[in-house]
C-alpha cells in the first residue's frame, strides 16, 4: 500500500475559510468575522481538475446565479433539490445567502441544541435542548422535539473531480472516481471564553454518519441525560405540585438507557442544605431537601471524534462516486449538554477555518 502522506502531493487540496461562522451572534456569542472566505489551492493534477457546489432545495433565479456566480449541473446528479457549481472565490456573502435561502439561521442566531444519544453511523437529528417547563409537572422531560433549522447552520457542499480533454478544456463531462475527501492538516476553530468545546460539527455522506468535536483531540462522550439547575438557583429542578402520591421528584431531563421507574427516585433527605447560588453549572447543584432525588439513571450518551480521524492518514469523509461527484452534509451547532455550554461563555465569540483536502 502506498504512504497516504506521498499521495497528498498528487492530489487536488483546496480551502474554505469562515465556511459555517461569519459575522453575527451565536445565541449569547458574538461571532469573529473571518473576512475572504474563499476556495483556494486547486491544482489540476494527471488531467484531473476539482468543482465544488451546493445542493438547494429550489431553483435559484437567473439573478441570484449572477450575483453570487452559480452555474447550474448539467452532468444529471441524482437527488433531491438543485446543483449549483461554483468557482473557487466563495465570499462569506455566498454562504449567508445559502443559510437563509434554505432555512437556516439567516441572522446567524443560534440556540443550544442537542443530538441526543449518538454514536458513529447513527442517524443524525438535532433536537430542541431540554429546558425548564413550569407548566409541565412531569418528573421526565424528554428529548423529542425536533430543532428547528433556522436555530443553527448548516449546507450541502458537492465536489466533483473531473477528466479534462487536453484537446478540449471546456469538456468537464467525464466524472472520475476515487477521490476520497479529508480534512486537511489545519484546520480549526476559534474562539473565546472555551465556546469552542461546546461547537459540534455534524457530517453526513454516502459514507457515514459522524459528530465532530472541533476543540477534542481524541474521541470522547457526553451524557444526554440527567438532572439540572435550569434556574440558577443552586437546587435541582424539581416537580414543584404536590401531587396524590405526596412527593416532589427530582425532574430527569433527557434521555436514559433504561426506561425510568419509581425505583429510580429514592428517599428524600429531609435535611436543608444551603445551595450555592453562585454556581454557574447546571449539572452541578444540592438536592431539595423534600425532593426525591434521581438515582441510578443511567443516561444514554452522544460520542463524538476529533477532526484528526478524518485527517488525510485517517478515515476519508466521502469518496467520489463514478459520475465524480462526492456529497458532504455540515451542520454546525452548540451541544446543548456540554459542560462548557453554561453563561460562562456569554458573550464569547468564535469563528471558524475549515479545510479540506483530497487525494487517489
Amino acid at each position: 500500500m502506498q504512504n497516504k502522506s506521498k499521495l497528498a502531493l498528487m492530489g487536488t487540496s483546496f480551502i474554505i475559510s469562515a465556511l459555517a461562522v461569519t459575522a453575527g451572534t451565536f445565541a449569547w456569542f458574538e461571532v469573529i468575522d473571518l473576512t475572504g472566505a474563499t476556495v483556494s489551492g486547486t491544482l489540476r493534477g494527471e488531467g484531473d481538475t476539482l468543482q465544488m457546489g451546493f445542493r438547494v432545495s429550489e431553483i435559484l433565479t437567473e439573478a441570484e446565479r449572477n450575483r453570487y456566480n452559480f452555474t447550474p449541473d448539467t452532468h444529471n446528479i441524482p437527488g433531491e433539490g438543485y446543483v449549483y457549481w461554483t468557482d473557487t472565490e466563495i465570499e462569506p456573502e455566498t454562504f449567508d445567502f445559502l443559510y437563509a435561502r434554505e432555512g437556516y439561521s439567516a441572522n446567524h442566531t443560534v440556540l443550544p441544541l442537542t443530538s441526543g444519544g449518538f454514536q458513529e453511523g447513527d442517524d443524525l437529528t438535532l433536537y430542541d435542548h431540554s429546558a425548564a417547563s413550569p407548566s409541565n409537572n412531569s418528573r421526565l422531560r424528554p428529548i423529542n422535539q425536533i430543532a428547528n433549522r433556522s436555530n443553527y447552520v448548516g449546507f450541502s457542499l458537492l465536489f466533483r473531480m473531473a477528466r479534462v480533454n487536453q484537446n478540449n478544456p471546456d469538456d468537464d463531462s467525464q466524472g472520475v472516481a476515487g477521490y476520497h475527501i479529508y480534512f486537511d492538516y489545519g484546520m480549526r476553530f476559534i474562539g473565546s471564553k472555551n465556546v469552542t468545546q461546546a461547537l459540534r460539527m455534524g457530517i453526513q455522506t454516502d459514507e457515514l454518519t459522524d459528530i465532530i468535536a472541533p476543540a477534542s483531540k481524541e474521541a470522547g462522550s457526553i451524557d444526554v441525560g440527567g438532572r439540572m439547575d435550569f434556574d440558577g438557583n443552586g437546587i435541582y429542578d424539581h416537580t414543584t405540585n404536590w401531587n396524590p402520591a405526596g412527593k416532589y421528584y427530582e425532574i430527569a431531563y433527557g434521555e436514559f438507557e433504561n426506561e425510568l421507574s419509581d425505583a429510580n427516585w429514592g428517599t428524600p433527605t429531609g435535611v436543608y442544605t444551603e445551595p450555592n447560588t453562585a454556581n454557574e453549572y447546571f449539572y452541578d447543584a444540592k438536592s431539595f431537601m423534600w425532593a426525591s432525588p434521581l438515582v441510578n439513571a443511567v443516561p444514554k450518551t452522544a460520542i463524538y471524534n476529533p477532526i484528526s480521524k478524518y485527517s488525510p492518514l485517517g478515515t476519508p469523509l466521502a469518496t467520489t462516486n463514478d459520475l465524480g461527484v462526492a456529497e458532504i452534509n455540515v451542520t454546525i451547532w452548540l451541544e446543548g449538554w456540554d459542560h462548557a455550554c453554561t453563561t460562562q461563555i456569554i458573550a464569547a465569540s468564535f469563528g471558524a477555518d475549515l479545510k479540506f483536502v483530497s487525494q487517489k
